[in-house]
């Protein structure tokens, strides 16, 4: 038999599925711990989905629905990588939009006081070396999209000069969905629609999706309800449902067509000298794990399994998703947890604040981890 007809033992896919089973396992053990409510998990190598499955509840309050592996997400922050860090390097691969350039040169309402914020460029926005702040609570002050936009572009006070310091920010990505809006001249999810997830047959993925089967994020003592087909961000909402930082909906099988076109080195949604700039180290040096949009692993990112080699490239949000690729080996791996569904903590009838973070946090942490590091470690000798 020739080396280059090398065939897999006859029982290395059982032995595969085997390990994928017991990594499965782990996700099924933390929703009976409570670190989440339900999950769908998705693990694919060289396009090939090895898993997907799901577990657990979609909703447990006020009423019990089975976890489904065609349930859609609300995606949270996953929503700035593939959507508008997407949409915003389309428009750099067609010479519209250049990152070296001020954010002012685009949006002239974006206020020059102080006088260095004309020096914050497109590039620090994307890295999150912009100085602006990590959040606001716009939504409390403001009504409606037009509202937002304007303090973000005219009032809000930066925390440091841009690239001297590393702040994970969503007012920095709220900046970036206008950019894409001011120069394509289509609202975001217009635009991510038509350009991304229309040619990428990502047909169940979208802004203010229409359809029924959600999974349930926490109840709201803002809106006095539980949150469910809508988005769960407080600004997002306040802004019709689109925004650069949050606001996208998907399925676990849509986000891994959009990593396998990522990873395509020919015909992908960008060029593969993009997606390598894109998840090069920008920001580490700052104490950073961003790439351009994207995170990176590095010994400052959060919430990633240490079995990830450092080429890694992925992104989390806020409400339990996570989705991780590891370009050499062409692996995705893809966990969707409804991780502050019915509340981050407390008691949903008597607790009245919004910005409290769930006790529940490092659970999923370590739960993400350890199904991470369990896929990785069963792949090891799969060659595929």
């Amino acid at each position: 038999m020739s080396g280059n007809n090398k065939q897999r033992p006859k029982n290395s896919d059982f032995k595969v599925k085997k390990s994928l089973d017991s990594a499965w396992d782990l996700v099924e053990t933390g929703v009976e711990n409570g670190a989440f409510a339900g999950a769908v998990g998705l693990v694919s190598k060289n396009g090939k989905i090895l898993l997907h499955e799901a577990c657990g509840f979609s909703s447990i309050y006020p009423s019990r629905i089975r976890m489904r592996r065609s349930s859609m997400f609300d995606l949270a922050s996953v929503s700035k990588a593939v959507a508008t860090t997407t949409s915003v390097m389309l428009l750099v691969e067609r010479s519209k939009i250049d990152l070296n350039s001020p954010i002012n040169a685009y949006l002239t309402d974006f206020a020059s006081d102080p006088e260095w914020k004309k020096s914050i460029t497109v590039r620090h926005l994307l890295t999150h070396t912009s100085g602006l702040p990590a959040w606001s609570d716009l939504y409390t002050r403001n009504k409606g999209r037009v509202a937002i936009l304007n303090e973000v572009l005219k009032k809000i006070d930066p925390v440091a000069k841009p690239g001297t310091t590393f702040v994970y920010s969503d007012i920095g990505f709220i900046l970036l969905g206008q950019l894409v809006e001011e120069i394509s001249g289509k609202r975001l999810d217009s635009f991510a629609r038509m350009e991304i997830f229309r040619p990428l047959g990502m047909n169940d993925t979208s802004y203010n999706p229409k359809g029924k089967d959600f999974v349930s994020t926490e109840y709201s003592n803002w809106r006095r309800e539980f949150v469910h087909g809508s988005v769960h961000d407080e600004n997002a909402y306040s802004m019709g449902g689109v925004s650069g930082h949050a606001g996208l909906f998907s399925t676990a099988v849509d986000l891994s067509k959009f990593c396998d076109k990522l990873l395509a080195e020919e015909g992908g949604i960008l060029s593969s000298s993009t997606v390598k700039m894109m998840t090069s180290d920008h920001t580490s040096q700052l104490g950073g794990y961003v790439g351009l949009g994207w995170w990176i692993k590095n010994e400052f990112t959060p919430n990633i399994g240490s079995g990830l080699p450092e080429r890694s490239f992925g992104h989390n949000g806020y409400t339990g998703t996570s989705v991780w690729i590891d370009p050499e080996s062409k692996l995705v791996i893809i966990l969707l947890t409804n991780r502050i569904h019915p509340v981050r903590e407390g008691d949903p009838a008597k607790d009245r604040s919004v910005g409290i973070m769930m006790n529940r946090k490092n659970s999923w942490s370590s739960e993400n981890c350890a199904f991470q590091d369990a896929v990785s470690v069963a792949l090891e000798s799969y060659a595929i």
